[in-house]
């Protein structure tokens, strides 16, 4: 077996003089693979000069990445493309990556050829071999088109998007179609062909979600439509439990019941945060003033905070979920204790409006970001900076 010479860095650093584009970062990719790491180190700020668009991840990058082998070369890549709606509709990606099926048990449930499009399977093999831990069959299986045209339905685009660490799916929610019905939510993989994941049919509901978030383990994903609170397994789409803050009641199982009257998501948009252990899950409202914490496999309310306290989202726990940041009036931030509610602090962010909440990883410190009517980011006692 050969190995490889190493790369001159005075090629590299000639062909990152020139105008970016893709010719030039497809000669520069296999060049930055055989770099030392002391000299990958020493060009890396020169590659990222380069705009994030004119650095897409090759494929087998891209493979090596989702597969574990990650590399420092990897690093340098500033996008990738993963697909298109039009993908996300028929559960297909533009590239496949074999490897991605060995360590998957579905695989065995999908035939020797992970390539092999869907619905040529189905319509060779029929649906009696369709895998039992998929979430649903799409009506018509077997039939080829059936197949692809009731996957899922992104015609009016997407609202929200959530991705676990790995990216090797994402969960999307579609825009509702308001003449006739709310928006699906599924989970697409983004390695492989596979049927999509089914978390809620548009056909079942008459909204549209704005915030759909992914534990950090992967689990779970939740979302809010119709003024409710709902979580599923993210591998199989088994609805976990419902929570309509309104009527101060969960149901667990199945998530059957009556239908919701809650308003419009638009009307009271819902912003969640799990905690980095992803047992406890935040929940805060824009419009009804209501801000909870509750177990993530569950949805057992630890903390309700009480009426009148002024408490809104956004929302952050930390690592553990023992304490929770919220948003309050005038661009207050308080924290509590999850435990039971007590109010630890309060600061004054110096921000006209709050939009997003974070605790430091060793939950030390916090940060806010949002708005100052009057004055730049900085005259509201917020540094910015921008990092590659």
């Amino acid at each position: 077996m050969t190995t490889a010479p190493l790369a001159d860095p005075a090629e590299i650093r000639a062909l990152l003089a020139a105008r970016p584009d893709q010719a030039g970062w497809q000669r520069l990719c296999p060049l930055l693979e055989r770099l030392t790491p002391e000299q990958l180190a020493e060009l890396t700020p020169e590659v990222l000069r380069w705009p994030a668009a004119q650095r897409p991840m090759p494929d087998h990058w891209w493979a090596q990445w989702v597969g574990g082998d990650h590399r420092p070369h990897h690093a340098l890549a500033g996008t990738r493309r993963l697909g298109r709606l039009d993908s996300v509709e028929t559960g297909t990606v533009p590239a496949p990556v074999a490897e991605d099926w060995g360590d998957d048990d579905r695989a065995e449930d999908w035939g020797d050829d992970p390539h092999e499009d869907p619905a040529e399977h189905w319509a060779a093999n029929g649906t009696e071999d369709w895998p039992e831990d998929w979430s649903e069959q799409p009506a018509g299986a077997g039939d080829p088109d059936a197949i692809h045209l009731d996957g899922a339905y992104f015609y009016n685009g997407v609202t929200a998007v959530a991705a676990p660490p790995g990216l090797r799916w994402l969960a999307l929610a579609a825009a509702a179609e308001w003449h006739h019905n709310g928006g699906d939510i599924v989970r697409w993989d983004t390695t492989r062909d596979a049927p999509l994941v089914r978390y809620l049919d548009g056909g079942d509901y008459h909204d549209e979600a704005y915030d759909l978030q992914v534990s950090p383990d992967g689990e779970t994903v939740v979302t809010a439509v119709e003024g409710g609170w709902r979580a599923w397994s993210a591998r199989t789409g088994e609805p976990l439990w419902r929570i309509v803050p309104r009527l101060a009641a969960a149901t667990s199982g199945n998530g059957a019941g009556e239908p919701d009257e809650g308003c419009l998501s638009m009307d009271d948009l819902v912003r969640f945060a799990f905690s980095a252990d992803s047992r406890r899950l935040a929940v805060g409202t824009g419009g009804s003033d209501v801000v909870a914490v509750v177990e993530t496999s569950t949805g057992r309310v630890l903390l309700r905070v009480p009426e009148g306290e002024d408490a809104f989202g956004p929302v952050a726990l930390d690592a553990t979920g023992r304490l929770l940041l919220h948003v309050a009036p005038a661009g207050r931030v308080v924290l509590r204790a999850v435990a039971d509610g007590t109010v630890l602090a309060t600061a004054d962010t110096g921000l006209t409006t709050v939009t997003a909440l974070a605790f430091a990883p060793d939950g030390t410190g916090a940060i806010a970001v949002g708005g100052a009517v009057g004055g730049a980011p900085e005259s509201a006692g917020l540094a910015t900076a921008a990092h590659p």
